[in-house]
């Protein structure tokens, strides 16, 4: 099991799984207004971005996004494998 902390909450889940899922499953809201209606989780639009401490690797997904760049740790939840503990910061306004 690996821990992860995101908005003062901290939570187990299982190495490999979908940190979208895992966010969603412990009530961290990830999409701003209707953009939850749209959501389908795979990785094309950028909205449920979040900033990543700690065992996460970007994904080609991310590289391409708007969003990347080498000097910040921001994944598409969706994409994103949990592959160890780690910290999470939600923004508003993606």
């Amino acid at each position: 099991m690996v821990n992860i902390v995101a908005q003062v909450k901290t939570f187990e889940c299982t190495y490999g799984v979908s940190l979208r899922r895992v966010l969603l499953k412990n009530h961290i809201d990830l999409y701003n207004s209707g953009l939850k209606v749209i959501n389908r989780g795979i990785g094309t639009c950028g909205n449920c971005a979040v900033e990543v401490e700690g065992d996460s690797e970007a994904t080609w997904r991310d590289k391409t996004h708007s969003f990347h760049s080498p000097t910040r740790n921001w994944r598409s939840s969706c994409q994103t494998q949990v592959l160890g503990s780690v910290w999470i910061t939600e923004f508003d306004g993606f």
